[in-house]
């Protein structure tokens, strides 16, 4: 039995994979981009040809490079849920710069996007952002400095300062971090959620995963409740 459930679960992996292609941004893109791979994947449900929701995931620090196939794992087991809402799931990477370091950076973000809007088929009302880790900070960072961009957001295990979190107030989020978490301090969302609850947020709200540490990012992106709260969001 459990031979034949990993042969399923092998098949189901490869099936997804070959639906994943990889893009590549346009040179004159590339050329303006700080520290982002100009590669990334997506994933398409369908061959329609209505409009479709764009979920953007962002990855933690241990996927950056310049090899966007570290991603398709990942990228298996989101676009496994999203397509049952019809989304399409882009991935990027962050790039390393010259001392091996690199972080994601909100500029080549909204470069990036302005190009998926152009060559993708997307409901702008619909667009989601999701980021793991340093993926999470680069989650809260991007939003704060394009607040009307998207219509919610799910940080996990991140964080951010909290000077411009006013901007996004009126935001749908919903924020997970594990309360044992070492890696990231669980303050570091806690802080940033409180804030959001002063400035006057009625749409914020945030998971403690109890005894949980940093390694939070695949049962959350297992289960099927987060893709069915995104779907339910819209400009």
């Amino acid at each position: 039995m459990k031979k034949l459930i990993s042969l399923i679960l092998l098949i189901s992996i490869q099936y997804l994979s070959a639906q994943v292609s990889t893009q590549e941004l346009p040179n004159e893109i590339s050329a303006k981009l700080k520290c982002l791979n100009p590669q990334y994947l997506v994933h398409s449900p369908s061959q329609s040809s209505s409009p479709k929701p764009l979920l953007i995931f962002l990855h933690g620090i241990g996927k950056r490079g310049n090899d966007v196939n570290q991603l398709k794992a990942m990228m298996c087991t989101v676009s496994k849920h999203s397509k049952n809402h019809d989304m399409l799931t882009v991935m990027p990477q962050c790039a390393k710069n010259e001392q091996g370091k690199g972080w994601w950076v909100s500029k080549d973000l909204t470069l990036l996007l302005e190009h998926l809007k152009q060559s993708l088929n997307i409901d702008q009302k619909k667009i989601y952002l999701v980021g793991f880790s340093m993926g999470g900070f680069g989650t809260w960072d991007w939003a704060m400095e394009q607040p009307d961009t998207f219509a919610a957001i799910a940080p996990l295990a991140g964080g951010s300062r909290i000077s411009k979190v006013k901007k996004i107030k009126d935001l749908q989020i919903w924020a997970f971090h594990g309360e044992k978490d070492k890696t990231v301090p669980y303050s570091k969302t806690k802080t940033l959620v409180d804030a959001l609850k002063k400035a006057g947020s009625k749409t914020v709200k945030f998971s403690t995963l109890e005894k949980q540490g940093h390694g939070i990012v695949m049962p959350i992106m297992k289960d099927p409740k987060l893709y069915e709260w995104l779907a339910q969001q819209k400009k």
